[in-house]
């Protein structure tokens, strides 16, 4: 004879060991769903170096800054330009810090200090948020519109 105590803690046991089962299972499933979204998302990734706003901003860089430049549509200029854009930069904004850059002496090297040497690459420009950020605070579009 069992008492009644026992009778509902065992039930409640069976309960909760059914719903641990149902919830490794739902696991489980989420985590295929994880991988497949992983394996989907890198296989976008190594198209997205391709797209059209990247190749934008290639190009301007190319006809603005270096134009003898060869530039793999999926080198690393363009992987550091998808992660700005990816920052949620938008083509413009990249644009006129290609644009702020050529206005710098000091970046285009026609800084007498700077003895001819030019930081103005693509991977320097696009490196990370912080100089972004910098390049586009330098950018003054009525330097700019004059410069035209």
């Amino acid at each position: 004879m069992t008492c009644q105590n026992c009778t509902k803690l065992q039930a409640n046991i069976e309960l909760l060991q059914n719903d641990l089962r149902l919830i490794e299972a739902d696991l489980r499933k989420q985590r295929r769903q994880a991988q497949a979204l992983k394996q989907e998302f890198a296989r976008l990734m190594q198209e997205h170096p391709k797209s059209p706003e990247v190749q934008t901003v290639l190009e301007y860089w190319q006809a603005a800054i270096s134009p003898k430049a060869k530039i793999p549509p999926d080198g690393i200029r363009a992987q550091k330009i998808l992660a700005r854009l990816r920052d949620t930069y938008t083509v413009d904004e990249l644009c006129r810090v290609i644009d702020a850059c050529v206005l710098s002496d000091w970046h285009m090297g026609r800084d007498p200090k700077t003895q001819g040497k030019t930081y103005n690459d693509l991977t320097f420009l696009m490196r990370d948020e912080a100089t972004v950020e910098r390049f586009l605070g330098m950018y003054s579009p009525t330097i700019h519109e004059q410069e035209k």
